[in-house]
């Protein structure tokens, strides 16, 4: 703009681009302005790393130890100790590979919280969907529950955000009467702006500006009054990071006492500090700091030091609990992870008695799909919406990818037992999507991208590795953050289709992933599958051959139209 001062309205069109992550930013930095180095809460273990003492007036924890006790709640002894380390001390960081109970944790320690003290409980995490996770199960205990924010996935969620309508006609009157003002002091600054005609700013715009500015600063603290209305009586209270600083001055009213930062590896400094008041007690860190490189990969909204405040407990070993029994994946599917990523990770009594998984032999292959034959046939026959150029290789590894889920389907598992998982984002989605509309046993079954799924678990995970965005680089999905997430959603059988080769470039630690499922036979061009009914082995080799297998069964069940293999769709 050669002239600054020139008024706006003399351009035909003004286009301005903001990172998504400006308004957080902002946000933050304007919170962290209004904070004293002084005065900062928990300051002696952000800045000085002291070993926390125990709180004050606590109950006698010596019970849970006992071997009685910890067989009743259904614990092991790790998660007896991270529980009343979390109960006992002013910071305690509780760490854990995926599949170890840190959920069941998590709602032991709030239970705990809410039956023994009179507390206002805080949690704070990185994405949406993990804070809808976590606060559904607290739902099932509590009703005295609020969610800040309106940004969530799951529609349960929507009955505890603050939509709440003040019936005091006094505050409603007040209400009416300041977003009067604010409308009034806009149009004043919008006619004084026209009126300019590309002349000088006179003073009675400057003047105009200001008093838009107070009405909107006035209309945002009766927006504070009324949320606060909304959520005064809740024990839970519930907030992304995005949101920490933005409603900082509602949760100084609130004055939650402890902060649980669910999913803490993702939290930064900056946000550690602006989700803590001079009420805070009590920060309770939970989560997989092995994940903590993620950050390395996205537009974070802002740096802090080096390392994580939660990651620097873990260096000095400061009130941490380190759990490393998974109770989730079945024996070989936690092969991928252990010695890859975790070191010491151990199986649960209870994955020692999965079954093997119906109409396929292994509960645990890669399929890498060489496939040579031309897919012009099967493209007709299963058309893709808003992606007509979309490479055969996709297409194929999709098309294989949902095959295999209907196939499952057939063996008579549910279609909320089986998630098809996307390694990349919506575009994949959306594929897999369109094409699952031609696959009526298919239409309950979830498509989620790995990231999204976070959190959740599957009996059964197909994990597609197409990547429909020919620009996009392999960097951030061969994180192994990513391949962490992607290994150990699966409860029972993991899937996994496309080619490890070029994640393999980027991380070596796919690599050792590859040497694991090369030790078990367990990746190949082709999927080996099994004749429930009939015993017969085949190797399954493209798309096509699952589309055979599905519409006629096995050769001896196609052969023996009065003993099918299984329903026919």
């Amino acid at each position: 703009m050669e002239n600054i001062k020139e008024c706006i309205l003399d351009r035909d069109l003004f286009l301005i681009t903001l990172p998504y992550s400006y308004k957080s930013k902002i946000l933050t930095l304007n919170c962290l302005k209004t904070m004293s180095t002084a005065s900062l809460p928990m300051k002696k273990y952000l800045v000085s790393y002291e070993s926390s003492a125990i709180l004050p007036h606590i109950p006698d924890y010596d019970s849970l130890k006992k071997d009685s006790q910890i067989k009743k709640m259904g614990l092991n002894q790790k998660q007896i100790e991270a529980i009343e380390m979390a109960l006992t001390r002013e910071v305690s960081l509780i760490d854990g590979p995926p599949g170890s109970g840190k959920t069941r944790i998590t709602l032991n320690i709030i239970k705990d919280i809410l039956e023994n003290s009179s507390s206002k409980i805080l949690i704070v995490a990185f994405k949406n969907f993990v804070l809808d996770a976590i606060f559904l199960k607290c739902s099932e205990f509590t009703d005295k529950i609020a969610r800040i924010g309106w940004h969530f996935r799951d529609a349960e969620v929507e009955k505890y955000t603050l939509e709440h309508e003040v019936l005091d006609p006094r505050f409603r009157r007040h209400r009416q009467r300041v977003h009067n003002q604010y409308i009034a002091a806009m149009d004043k600054f919008m006619s004084t702006m026209k009126s300019l005609e590309g002349r000088e700013p006179i003073s009675s715009l400057e003047q105009d500006l200001r008093k838009m500015r107070e009405g909107k600063i006035r209309k945002q603290m009766n927006k504070l009054l009324d949320m606060y209305y909304g959520c005064s009586d809740a024990r839970i209270i519930g907030i992304t990071i995005s949101g920490i600083a933005k409603y900082h001055r509602l949760l100084e009213i609130l004055r939650p006492s402890v902060v649980i930062f669910y999913d803490g590896q993702n939290i930064t400094d900056p946000h550690i500090v602006t989700s803590l008041t001079e009420h805070t007690k009590q920060m309770i860190f939970i989560g997989n700091h092995k994940r903590s490189d993620q950050l390395k990969h996205l537009y974070f909204p802002i740096y802090g030091p080096e390392n994580l405040f939660s990651e620097r407990l873990l260096e000095n070993n400061l009130n941490t609990v380190r759990l490393n029994v998974q109770y989730r994946m079945h024996s070989e599917i936690a092969d991928l992870v252990r010695g890859t990523i975790y070191d010491d990770l151990k199986d649960g009594d209870n994955v020692q008695n999965y079954e093997p998984i119906k109409g396929i032999p292994k509960n645990l292959f890669c399929v890498t799909l060489k496939n040579s034959s031309s897919l012009d046939h099967l493209i007709k026959e299963y058309p893709v919406e808003k992606y007509p150029e979309l490479t055969e290789e996709v297409f194929h590894q999709t098309l294989f990818s949902l095959c295999l889920a209907n196939y499952l389907r057939q063996q008579g598992y549910q279609a909320h037992e089986i998630v098809i998982l996307a390694l990349y984002f919506r575009d994949e989605q959306t594929v897999i999507n369109s094409m699952k509309k031609h696959f009526p046993l298919l239409k309950d079954v979830k498509a989620r991208s790995v990231e999204s799924f976070q959190g959740q678990e599957c009996r059964v995970g197909i994990v597609s590795l197409a990547k429909v965005d020919k620009e996009m680089k392999y960097d951030f999905p061969a994180s192994e953050y990513r391949l962490c997430i992607l290994m150990t959603r699966a409860q029972e059988g993991l899937y996994i289709v496309g080619d490890l080769e070029p994640f393999i470039e980027k991380n070596e630690t796919w690599g050792k992933v590859k040497e694991k499922l090369e030790a078990k036979e367990s990746i190949g061009p082709g999927l080996p599958v099994k004749c429930e009914k009939h015993g017969c082995e085949i190797l399954v080799h493209s798309a096509e051959d699952f589309i055979k297998i599905s519409k006629n069964g096995c050769p001896t069940g196609a052969l023996n139209k009065e003993d099918p293999c299984y329903k026919m769709i």
